[in-house]
């Protein structure tokens, strides 16, 4: 009888079926094959500050739009907030909200109410 570390109990010891190495071996090799693929991983995302040094690089600061919960804003528009600072509208979620990329992320803004 053996006694399990993880829960206690104790039962029969069992090892494994193959008897012999060569048996072993031909066990081993079925489990491989039935295995995945290891497939090489994509590569990872850019991070937020590269994404927006590259939306930003072309930009003019001086034509971003102070950033307000009544801003209208559009794809692309350059805006200033008071706290995130620069940041590009990378899309409109709806009516309402704005996705924003910052230097530091990207954040969903309100926007549009009047």
């Amino acid at each position: 009888m053996v006694r399990c570390n993880k829960c206690g109990r104790e039962g029969p010891f069992k090892t494994t079926r193959a008897k012999t190495k060569a048996a072993i071996l031909e066990v081993a090799q079925r489990k491989k094959a039935t295995r995945k693929a290891r497939t090489s991983k994509a590569p990872p995302p850019p991070k937020p500050e590269e994404m927006f040094n590259q939306l930003i690089e072309r930009r003019d600061l001086d034509t971003a739009v102070p950033y307000t919960i009544k801003t209208t804003l559009e794809s692309g528009s350059l805006v200033k907030h008071p706290s995130f600072g620069y940041g590009i509208v990378v899309a409109l979620a709806d009516e309402q909200k704005a996705r924003v990329l910052f230097k530091d992320g990207e954040r969903v803004m309100a926007c549009n109410r009047h």
